[in-house]
């Protein structure tokens, strides 16, 4: 066997650059689909966060467009943010956010508004022209998932602070 064969026999694999490339590839594929799933997981932990969210942008709002926002429950799963000129006006004068003005939590309940059980229709918060919040307000979520329930609460404080906690 000549030099020249055994160069050849032993010039078949691949070179350090492509299987780095090769690894840096399915690292950022698994990356992606590791991130895909992973808020799947957790339906109470998500709900908390998207009517803290909810809360917060319903305050940007009420800051942005120098009028009064309230948050109100249409049903058990459902917010939605109405605006008017202040947080004492007349029913007839609110009108819905001009965008995003419903949540639907789907699988997870809001159980308690302010302490006593929920009446769809009641506001939870309303924020005036400064984000100040009328009163100070809190909400308790619930999740059922194989007989146990599990509890969340979302708060919001006179300054317009929002809080979430997951119990």
């Amino acid at each position: 066997m000549t030099d020249r064969d055994l160069q050849l026999r032993f010039s078949r694999g691949f070179s350090t650059l492509e299987v780095i490339a090769t690894l840096v590839i399915a690292g950022i594929l698994a990356s992606v689909a590791g991130f895909a799933f992973f808020g799947q997981r957790n339906p109470l932990g998500n709900a908390t966060e998207e009517v803290a969210n909810t809360l917060k942008y319903s305050r940007s709002v009420a800051i942005a467009t120098t009028s009064a926002c309230r948050v109100n429950t249409t049903s058990a799963t459902q917010l939605a943010i109405e605006c008017s000129n202040t947080c004492t006006a007349a029913p007839a004068t609110w009108a819905p956010a001009q965008t995003s003005s419903t949540l639907d939590l789907n699988e997870v309940t809001i159980s308690q508004v302010n302490g006593a059980a929920l009446v769809p229709g009641n506001t939870v918060v309303c924020f005036d022209s400064r984000g100040a919040a009328n009163n100070a307000s809190s909400l308790e979520l619930s999740f059922a998932n194989n007989g146990a329930t599990r509890t969340s609460d979302v708060s919001v404080l006179l300054g317009g602070a929002v809080d979430a906690t997951v119990n």
